[in-house]
């Protein structure tokens, strides 16, 4: 049974005994926090789950890219923004480009808001805005 101390309870047990023991938990911890699930969650709780982990640590996922794809961000030297989007299957994936305008710099061509993109099985595009 999880008894917190510190913490904040997130989700508690519909049970008539277990009911007042929390099933979910939130605590601060240094500079950040841990959740921690002192039960089995079914599979859309434990994705909600982890979507708002992930929300509270600022890593939102990007929404409408494929499952496949995989996008990570950096800062050129100037200061601007790389994109890397990784295509991590076999199929070609295609996806509409969200973010400022830019340079695909592999290829040098130019990516406009809102462009649909086709990245090819295993492979990547570099987007400089």
């Amino acid at each position: 049974m999880l008894l917190p101390e510190t913490a904040q309870a997130l989700a508690f047990y519909e049970h008539p005994f277990f009911g007042r023991y929390p099933a979910i938990t939130r605590n601060a911890f240094g500079k950040g926090t841990v959740t921690y699930e002192g039960t089995v969650l079914s599979d859309a709780v434990q994705a909600g789950v982890v979507a708002g982990v992930l929300r509270r640590a600022g890593l939102v996922p990007e929404a409408g890219l494929p499952a496949p794809v995989r996008v990570r961000h950096a800062a050129s030297s100037d200061g601007r923004v790389l994109r890397f989007y990784l295509n991590f299957s076999g199929e070609a994936q295609s996806f509409s480009y969200a973010h400022a305008a830019g340079t695909e710099l592999l290829s040098q061509r130019p990516v406009a808001t809102g462009q649909r993109l086709t990245l090819p099985p295993w492979d990547l595009a570099v987007i400089r805005e």
